[in-house]
């Protein structure tokens, strides 16, 4: 009795009856044993790549850490959420010519090669920020370049608060407002960043 080793059934070769099949079994067994053999090298190989990936994200993301703390941007702090170098928590004191200038707001942040995924914890009323805190910015999307840093993010978030995109938006009906009724707009953010953020 042979067993195929990707399949748990196993096959009696007494049941195959003609010497030619028993062949084509055995010659089959035989790719997939040498197929799972390469695929295991592939994977090995796989694994290695990936640990030199991170070896090179961890290098560049403890550069960015230092210099953040050397030369920290204004009105922002980041940092590594404990021992995991790959979850950052940030802050952003909103622009004081905005609505959010109070509000003290927190993102977490995976991060380097490609874009990081940012999201506000604190609720943000603005035409490109939504209720789960994704943010709709260029450079988190398809204009994201390996140049940018964890610093040109933050100012380029502090700056998205101060000037939103209401031509692209992430919530039309905020978008509305602030094309329509600043006053209001600007009101109605005040208040949420007092309600949530403080």
């Amino acid at each position: 009795m042979e067993t195929n080793p990707f399949y748990s059934k196993t096959v009696s070769l007494k049941s195959i009856n003609t010497h030619q099949q028993k062949l084509i079994y055995k010659y089959y067994s035989l790719v997939c044993k040498n197929f799972k053999s390469n695929f295991c090298d592939n994977h090995a190989r796989v694994k290695q790549k990936q640990k030199t990936l991170d070896l090179g994200s961890t290098k560049r993301i403890l550069k960015e850490l230092k210099e953040l703390e050397r030369n920290p941007p204004t009105s922002c702090s980041a940092g590594p959420v404990g021992e995991d170098m790959f979850n950052w928590q940030g802050t952003i004191m909103g622009p004081t010519d905005s609505p959010f200038a109070d509000g003290v707001f927190l993102m977490f942040s995976d991060y380097p090669f490609k874009p990081p995924v940012v999201t506000f914890i604190t609720k943000v009323f603005h035409p490109n920020i939504n209720s789960n805190g994704s943010i709709f910015l260029d450079i988190l999307k398809e204009q994201w370049s390996p140049a940018l840093t964890i610093s040109k993010v933050l100012l380029s978030i502090g700056s998205l608060l101060t000037d939103p995109n209401p031509d692209d938006p992430l919530v039309p009906d905020i978008a509305y407002m602030y094309k329509t009724d600043r006053a209001k707009y600007e009101t109605t953010a005040r208040s949420w960043t007092h309600k949530y953020a403080m």
